[in-house]
Parts: C-alpha cells; structure tokens; sequence
C-alpha cells in the first residue's frame, strides 16, 4: 500500500513553486496524465492494489475525479470527456 499512496497527480509551475496535488485516494495509483485540448482537465490511468488499470478524468482546478471513463459512451458519462479530442 505504501507504493500506492505515493502515485498521484500533481500540477507545479516549472521551478517546482505552486503545487497543487489533484489525486489523493489511497486506494489507487494515479499515472500517466494528459491534458485535454482545451487545457482544462486531465486524463488519467487509475490502478487498484491488483493491477486493473481505468481511465479519469480530474479538472486541472482541483476537486473529485470523475471516473472511470471506458469503451464508447455519451459525453455525459465522464466528467469533462467533452474536452478529449
């Protein structure tokens, strides 16, 4: 469990100053970021203690991700998935 709390997303200004922490659930392992084409919100790959990885999304201004995000799906069925080109 150690490992996994230490894997979340973070946003800093390029010196390091600034950081927000956006993930935080212990439970899981947050990797592999990517923006959104409007600057707005991440992407990420979510993995529990066994390994099964799933897709959400976070705004880039902080609160709760909204997740997870799979297979073809209407734009309301993550939060934010309107913004993925």
């Amino acid at each position: 469990t150690s490992a996994l709390a230490g894997r979340h997303i973070w946003l800093m200004n390029a010196d390091g100053s600034g950081k927000v922490q956006l993930t935080s659930d212990p439970r899981y392992r947050d990797e592999r970021p990517v923006w959104s084409s409007d600057g707005l919100s991440l992407l990420f790959a979510r993995f529990d203690t066994e390994g099964q990885a799933s897709l959400w999304m976070v705004s880039a201004a902080g609160g709760v991700p909204g997740g997870p995000c799979f297979g073809p799906m209407p734009a309301t069925a993550c939060p934010a998935s309107r913004h993925m080109e």
